[in-house]
């Protein structure tokens, strides 16, 4: 089994806030990443070299991760339409193909980005609110997932203001067992609320689950939506529900490394994950449109650098 310490060797890892603000100081102390050194695949470990350097080579590290889909869904509401989406849209996102990536809201609709191109939100019925309303966009997030999007290795969930590295997610992803019964995220908020205590969910980040787990999540189709609305922190934090879900369905909430679901105002310990190769940079909160356009540049850089 690799260590914590031995991954960190070999670099591979390094909206509204659902339940971002919750016990901070617990997960600090939550370990180097030992759980999801725990699920690598055992003949993906190949040198003590970073996978970034590797991938920017077109070395057979990067062969291994275009044969990966990995889809994105965002959750937004309508307030967002005109200055959040179009921000994504046109920096991280911008890098998937269309069918990769879809936004669920409360209300469909065509965002322009051009005079000749427009991208759509898919609507839902659910309520306007930060609250039951995002654990029922949630919920259809997951649907969309398993009924609609054909077949995928993993899904990536996010808020509208994060910013998410979707090159350094792909190869973290690639050294991940799909088949193994985790969702990988940021543990520590609300566990104590699930009926079955777990370790809890800190979403703001994003979290990642195979298609295997997550079809394990949806027990029934027709009932989902209702049964996480009614999941333990449903109507409160989305991302709680979500961890009380996964742990009802036997699944493992753990750490994945590079994820950052709260806003950092040292901008010098920042710009230092930024450039960090262990743990390599997945996802930022509470990036503002401006914020996502810099941090976009800076990565194109540096991809221009290696």
């Amino acid at each position: 089994m690799i260590s914590g310490n031995q991954l960190k060797l070999l670099s591979v890892l390094g909206l509204l806030s659902c339940a971002s603000f919750y016990v901070l100081d617990v997960v600090l102390r939550q370990g180097d990443g030992q759980g999801v050194a725990q699920t690598l695949t055992k003949n993906k470990v190949r040198s003590a070299q970073s996978p970034l350097h590797a991938i920017m080579r077109g070395s057979s590290v990067a062969i291994q991760t275009s044969k990966l889909r990995v889809l994105f869904a965002v959750r937004t509401n309508i307030r967002n339409y005109e200055t959040k989406i179009p921000a994504l849209l046109r920096t991280w996102a911008s890098v998937l193909p269309e069918e990769d990536l879809f936004i669920v809201s409360t209300k469909a609709a065509q965002i322009a980005m051009g005079p000749s191109y427009s991208f759509k939100v898919q609507g839902t019925e659910c309520f306007d609110d930060r609250y039951v309303g995002l654990t029922c966009i949630e919920a259809h997030i997951h649907l969309f997932a398993a009924q609609k999007a054909g077949e995928f290795d993993w899904l990536f969930v996010v808020d509208e203001d994060v910013y998410v590295q979707v090159q350094n997610l792909k190869e973290v992803l690639s050294y991940l067992d799909p088949f193994a019964p985790r969702l990988y995220g940021t543990p520590g908020c609300g566990g104590d609320v699930c009926k079955k205590v777990g370790a809890g969910l800190c979403g703001g980040g994003g979290y990642a689950v195979s298609r295997q787990s997550l079809l394990r999540m949806i027990s029934n189709h027709s009932t989902y939506v209702r049964d996480l609305m009614h999941t333990p922190g449903a109507d409160t934090y989305c991302d709680v529900a979500v961890a009380c879900m996964a742990e009802e369905r036997e699944l493992k909430v753990e750490r994945l490394p590079g994820l950052y679901p709260w806003y950092m105002h040292n901008r010098t310990q920042f710009q230092s994950t930024l450039e960090s190769l262990s743990p390599l940079p997945l996802s930022y909160h509470y990036t503002k449109p401006t914020e996502m356009l810099d941090i976009h540049l800076q990565f194109r850089k540096r991809r221009k650098e290696i």
